[in-house]
């Protein structure tokens, strides 16, 4: 009966030691000051490895996360392609309704007259008669 709870606290240490580490990366400039308050935090975590009340490793979990949350970061790194990252959806996909024509000012509408577009206006491209397929300037 006692397995699930411990496999409960070692899945919110593990969460907590991931969310830390993120955390560390949002305030860390540098790699060497990465690395150093990577090595900090894992000796934080290692320093209570040993402890086998639940009701204690509750407590430190508790504080852990209490801790983490005093010192998030106000801007923290989201990854570019990530919901709210600066490159999330940049291209979307062209909507189903919209169409696009690719004749750069050429097209039927713009052009009253245009040779492009066949006498009974399927709407297939003819080739240009000459002069005229400039636009007039």
């Amino acid at each position: 009966m006692a397995a699930a709870p411990r496999a409960a606290q070692v899945a919110r240490v593990r969460s907590l030691y991931r969310r830390s580490l993120k955390a560390i990366w949002d305030w860390s400039v540098f790699r060497e000051e990465l690395c150093t308050e990577a090595e900090k935090c894992r000796a934080a975590f290692e320093q209570y490895r040993h402890v086998q009340e639940p009701d204690r490793i509750d407590r430190l979990i508790a504080e852990g996360e209490r801790l983490l949350w005093e010192r998030r970061h106000p801007d923290p790194y989201i990854n570019p392609n990530a919901p709210g990252g600066c490159m999330y959806q940049r291209n979307p996909p062209v909507h189903s309704a919209l169409s696009l024509v690719m004749d750069y000012g050429r097209e039927p509408d713009c052009v009253p007259g245009s040779p492009l577009v066949t006498p009974a206006g399927a709407g297939t491209l003819a080739p240009p008669a000459a002069g005229a397929g400039a636009l007039p300037r």
